[in-house]
């Protein structure tokens, strides 16, 4: 056992004495990624977005671990301390190495990011998460774009086409020479999906890559996830991996995350746990799901809410 420290600490354990623990902690992932990559074998996703980062991460990660080694943040590990020690697990089997990028403010995404310079940049939504925060959701968005600036030269942008702020981010994919890749329901999106109904057990629709047409039974709750659900489809689809598998996996996948809408309770009492974290938009798309599921019947659904 090893700990970074700003001063000696009386406990037995070995121990690196440093002026900044946080600065040396991000150092340290740098050059162990650095040193992993220069392999040849680390392909390395970054995600961002005002909502849907962690479920997007973990519905990425259950696509690739079936493919090779995944590093994956646990919970909502995206900060300064959160994202390097994510990065710190990386070993030279790892193949995949999956960054969730929560904003603290501007210029903390192209921090983050920067330690590690993504393959391929996810950009979600922008939101009203951190508008007050910024001081505006014009701000948020250009908050988010430190991603796709990150991300290396060459590179892939995996950008949300029904979101305008989003899809607006491709011409700085242009800039840096990176293939933009959209995914959503408009006629850009090159992974979309079609025929979305919302049910209380879960979400179906139709995936549609190329010439391909593919039904999605999604046991997650809340038609806002089908958009996550493409988000990883598109990455795991820049990494080689065919729709068709992508979707066969997601399909096992029951909770997106703990206490995001997380069905609970039993026949006579059913309970949905969607206490994880909350925003606008989040909290939004939860009503809209319940309104969905209690209706009689289920009508076909926005996307995006969430």
């Amino acid at each position: 056992m090893l700990a970074i420290v700003e001063r000696p600490v009386e406990v037995p354990v070995s121990q690196i004495v440093v002026a900044d623990a946080v600065v040396a902690l991000a150092d340290l992932a740098r050059a162990v990624v650095a040193r992993v990559r220069a392999t040849g074998g680390l392909r390395i996703v970054g995600i961002t977005g005002s909502n849907g980062k962690t479920t997007t991460k973990n519905l990425l990660a259950r696509i690739l671990e079936d493919d090779g080694e995944t590093v994956a943040p646990i919970r909502s590990y995206n900060n300064e301390v959160g994202a390097p020690l994510t990065m710190l697990r990386v070993t030279d089997r790892t193949r995949y190495l999956i960054s969730e990028f929560g904003a603290a403010g501007p210029g903390s995404i192209a921090q983050l990011a920067g330690l590690v310079e993504p393959d391929i940049g996810i950009v979600l939504m922008v939101g009203l998460a951190h508008a007050s925060g910024f001081g505006g959701i014009e701000a948020t968005a250009l908050a988010k774009s430190e991603l796709v600036q990150a991300t290396r030269t060459g590179g892939t942008a995996v950008l949300n086409v029904d979101d305008p702020r989003v899809w607006a981010m491709r011409t700085l994919a242009a800039d840096r020479d990176q293939t933009v890749v959209g995914f959503g329901q408009g006629p850009d999106a090159v992974v979309r999906a079609e025929e979305i109904v919302v049910t209380a057990e879960g979400t179906t629709c139709t995936i549609v890559s190329g010439e391909e047409r593919i039904p999605l039974r999604l046991r997650v709750l809340g038609a806002h996830h089908v958009g996550n659900a493409l988000a990883a489809i598109a990455a795991a689809g820049v990494l080689g991996i065919p729709a068709s598998d992508a979707v066969a996996r997601l399909e096992t996948v029951e909770v997106a995350e703990r206490w995001r809408m997380q069905p609970m309770g039993n026949d006579r009492v059913r309970i949905i746990n969607d206490a994880y974290n909350a925003s606008p938009d989040s909290m939004a798309a939860a009503l809209r799901t319940l309104a969905q599921i209690t209706a009689p019947g289920s009508a076909p659904s926005p996307c995006w809410g969430r």
